[in-house]
């Protein structure tokens, strides 16, 4: 057949006019579900399925077009071109089935819409039950990889006036946090995926630092009361666009758009939802979560517990008390908000151990926020916490601390810090291989922050593996200069490693512009690395005391051999419960001199915590 008869006979069977009937029937569905996607969410999936069957439905369309037609007397194969003319039997060739009249070949090729239509509607029919014959046989279509892990970014603020990143981070945070409660999603830990705020940076790089297989992220607008959310969220390993959308609403229904956001983007990437049908509700007082902080003296107690928890990241002296006398003003404005007092909780939980002040004193207002929190949500992660990080840093009592830690992994397994201290309570009491596990399954979860990965590198430290713990020091001090607890074990674990010059490089990142802490540090540095010049090291690690924390000062004592001193501090640090550090650094392998003392094993035994073995 030569190619104007072929196109002749294209025309005849109306094959053109099926062909652009399909097109245009496809063309007008996807834009009506994309219009209305922004009202109705989970039509998203339903305009991915039709984009899909439409486009295998359109060449089985057109293969029924020319082999068939829709007649009044029903569905007939279409005659060849001599065979209509003449009104023989279609012979020859792919002849098949019974003859037809002229009269039936007139009425056959009678062009009509309603026909080609109805090859639309085949065409669709049969992909329809094709793809569901493939799915039962084969199991989902491998058209996308699934989506296991997520990062939500901060919002952007394009509003005029710039005044809404606080209300942008509510939302992400409010997103993040519902994420990992309700559904089976890891979700990268807030302190690194907002640690990217306003770097340009591409969907696959933001991937690929944070480990995640997606990103969502966002803006916010604002005109008067009005306020626009766009969302959009990405695959990470492909940079596609896999869905986004637009909200438009009034500012002061905050809650009500946060859940909106979260039941949309769940259904998006077609996870689970919890046992009960519906996204975990972090309020437990039995309201919805609108009803509860709708007005907006409540929605600025949530501003200041979002900035709060951003100070309290950073872990300085200046940030954690930052960090509590927002998480004040935020319970202050709204006594019944539970997170709030979790945060106050945990950030005098860390206080003593980031500055000078008085464990005791803290460990009760941490006490104190704590068991308010909990009496206003019993299932509140960040309560329980804050819980075990009391009971094993102040009361002792490591066991009790891991049931808080395991409480909060229940009801959030995506909770990097969590992980983070429940592998140390794993590693005081001598159960080493799970709390690798935990731990790298908190920097897993929360890769730019320097407080698992310094977690990490003590733990390789305190099994000896000097290598493996200089190398999450250093990537610490690359990527968060300043971080004084990274800094400090890098010298400790460097020297022990017998590398002299980056023990005193990470010493003097440690003293910072504090010139006397830097010399006693560079002595002490120098004692430990040359015997003739101990006693000067010695001084200088007796002259720290009341410069650094009673546990890292017997470090240092130890460091120069001078092991009275080291239990001295020790003991006194044990008595006067002057240090929160006391539970991790008694198990440093440093102290291995002190093991035969009496004194030293009844410190241990009443803190409840496992030696490591003597290498």
């Amino acid at each position: 057949m030569d190619l104007q008869r072929f196109l002749a006979e294209l025309k005849r069977r109306h094959v053109y006019r099926v062909a652009v009937t399909y097109a245009i029937a496809l063309f007008a569905a996807v834009q009506i579900l994309e219009a209305l996607v922004g009202f109705f969410p989970v039509l998203n999936r339903v305009g991915t399925a039709l984009v899909v069957i439409g486009l295998i439905g359109f060449p089985l369309a057109v293969i029924l077009a020319w082999i068939y037609d829709i007649t009044p007397q029903g569905v007939r194969r279409t005659a060849r071109l001599e065979a209509a003319a003449t009104g023989a039997a279609p012979s020859g060739e792919g002849a098949i089935g019974e003859a037809v009249t002229a009269a039936d070949a007139r009425a056959q090729h009678t062009p009509t819409a309603g026909r080609a239509a109805g090859f639309v509607g085949i065409g669709i029919l049969v992909a329809v039950v094709g793809l569901a014959a493939v799915s039962h046989w084969s199991g989902p279509l491998p058209s996308a990889e699934r989506v296991g892990s997520i990062a939500v970014l901060p919002f952007t603020d394009l509003s005029t006036d710039h005044d809404q990143q606080i209300f942008g981070d509510g939302i992400a945070d409010e997103l993040l946090n519902r994420l990992a409660q309700g559904t089976e999603l890891q979700v990268a830990a807030r302190a690194s995926s907002f640690s990217l705020r306003g770097q340009e940076l591409d969907v696959m790089e933001v991937g690929r630092r944070l480990q995640v297989d997606a990103v969502l992220d966002g803006t916010i607008r604002t005109a008067g009361e009005h306020l626009r959310v766009t969302v959009q969220l990405s695959d990470a390993r492909s940079g596609r666009l896999i869905w986004s959308a637009s909200y438009d609403r009034e500012e002061a229904n905050l809650l009500e758009l946060q859940d909106e956001l979260a039941l949309a983007i769940v259904d998006a990437l077609q996870l689970e939802l919890s046992a009960g049908g519906q996204l975990a509700a972090l309020d437990g007082d039995g309201r919805t979560a609108p009803e509860r902080l709708g007005s907006s003296t409540q929605n600025a107690a949530y501003d200041l517990y979002s900035s709060g928890m951003a100070a309290w990241h950073r872990r300085t002296e200046a940030s954690v008390r930052q960090a509590i006398a927002q998480f004040e003003e935020a319970v202050e404005l709204d006594p019944a908000f539970a997170l709030a007092h979790a945060g106050l909780a945990q950030a005098f939980a860390i206080l003593p151990q980031v500055s000078s002040e008085p464990p005791r004193a803290a460990a009760g207002r941490a006490k104190e926020a704590a068991a308010t929190a909990l009496g206003l949500e019993g299932l509140l992660p960040e309560a329980h916490v804050a819980m075990g990080q009391i009971r094993q840093n102040y009361d002792w009592r490591p066991r009790q601390a891991e049931s808080s830690y395991r409480r909060a992994i229940e009801a959030n397994p995506s909770y990097a810090t969590a992980h983070q201290w429940y592998a140390e309570t794993l590693l005081v009491t001598g159960r080493y291989v799970e709390a690798l596990a935990e731990i790298d399954r908190a920097v897993e979860l929360d890769p730019l922050s320097p407080a698992p990965v310094t977690v990490r590198g003590y733990i390789h430290t305190v099994l000896g593996d000097h290598a493996a713990a200089l190398t999450d020091f250093r990537r610490v001090a690359a990527a968060s200069p300043g971080f004084t607890v990274a800094d400090f074990n890098h010298g400790v674990t460097a020297l022990l490693a017998g590398e002299v010059a980056e023990a005193r490089a990470a010493f003097e990142r440690l003293a910072g512009a504090d010139r006397a802490l830097g010399r006693a540090l560079t002595a002490v540095v120098d004692g430990a690395a040359d015997p003739a010049r101990r006693t000067e090291g010695v001084r200088a690690a007796a002259g720290l005391r009341g410069r650094l924390a009673p546990a890292l000062v017997a470090v240092t004592a130890a460091l120069v051999g001078d092991d009275a001193a080291a239990l001295d501090m020790l003991t006194r640090a044990y008595e006067e419960r002057s240090d929160a550090n006391l539970p991790m650094v008694i198990i440093h392998p440093i102290f291995a001199p002190l093991h035969a003392d009496a004194g030293f094993q009844e410190i241990v035994e009443r803190l409840g915590v496992t030696l490591p073995p003597l290498r």
